[in-house]
């Protein structure tokens, strides 16, 4: 409940999920309101108790600023989980899930679907990364769907900030994001 406390590093702590959204409860002292703080919490087992730190998101009992980079999905459905609150989030006005590793090569329809729903819908989210990775061993993208994603720009009125590297968008995505960024009058 420190007043002063601006930046909380947690990465590779070996953390869960359930272990994070108590951290989050415990340290939002106005359900609703969001706490001018910094929380890193990234390449942890955030997987283990997703639930947990959705309802926290969702909930809007986050900090002003969420950084999870690298967080490993065995399971699409819990990535899904965690944009489904993210839209739904009141609290938060920068989120960084870059890297995120998804089971597959390419993110599942109805994932791109809620995604699309989150930037339509989300009213306070200033900054998003959703980066994805392009390494020797290691490949991590939304794949073809985020171009339908994208079409939820047009009517997202808060992002200022959105970080697509590594996204493969190629001319379509290009096309797309040009054509909802023209439609967007915001």
């Amino acid at each position: 409940m420190s007043s002063l406390l601006r930046v909380l590093q947690l990465d590779q702590c070996n953390l869960t999920g359930s272990h994070v959204a108590i951290l989050m409860r415990s340290m939002c002292p106005v359900p609703g309101t969001a706490r001018d703080l910094k929380l890193h919490i990234c390449q942890n087992r955030l997987e283990k108790g997703n639930s947990d730190i959705a309802a926290a998101i969702r909930d809007s009992l986050t900090p002003a600023h969420l950084t999870m980079r690298m967080v490993e999905y065995a399971k699409e459905t819990g990535f899904r989980q965690l944009l489904e609150a993210v839209r739904r989030n009141t609290t938060l006005r920068s989120l960084d899930i870059s890297k995120a590793s998804l089971p597959s090569e390419q993110a599942e329809e109805e994932t791109c679907f809620v995604l699309q729903r989150c930037f339509e819908e989300n009213e306070t989210l200033e900054e998003l990364d959703i980066s994805g990775e392009h390494a020797h061993l290691e490949d991590s993208r939304f794949g073809i769907g985020l171009n339908h994603a994208l079409t939820g720009l047009r009517r997202n009125k808060s992002l200022k900030v959105l970080r697509l590297e590594y996204q493969n968008l190629d001319v379509q995505g290009a096309d797309t994001l040009a054509s909802v960024i023209l439609g967007n009058d915001t």
